[in-house]
């Protein structure tokens, strides 16, 4: 399955076309359905610029998550944070379409 049950895309398709956008009733839909809660099991302290995106972390830890898509630049300067890579949503769509192998 796709993330939010895109068509597999070409290496030909455009980031951003409408076409291919899925519709906000969808996507709420999808994460209602497929979203785990995790509680908090890791505490991280000092480590963001702000205290809000130390929690952040936390949460990306305890669900022993891989990635963390956010749109915050100050906390993508850290780019890899105790194994979780983090990144635009930008680059994780094109890690979605392109591959690990890139």
């Amino acid at each position: 399955m796709s993330l939010l049950n895109l068509p597999e895309p070409s290496k030909s398709d455009t980031f951003g076309s409408t076409s291919r956008r899925p519709n906000a009733p969808d996507a709420l839909a999808l994460l209602h359905d497929e979203a785990v809660i995790t509680p908090l099991t890791v505490e991280v302290h000092g480590i963001a610029t702000h205290q809000e995106d130390d929690l952040i972390l936390a949460s990306a830890l305890s669900g022993k998550a891989s990635y963390l898509v956010t749109g915050d630049g100050k906390l993508r300067k850290l780019a890899t944070y105790e194994g979780v890579t983090i990144l635009s949503p930008r680059a994780f769509l094109e890690l979605l379409t392109f591959g690990l192998d890139q």
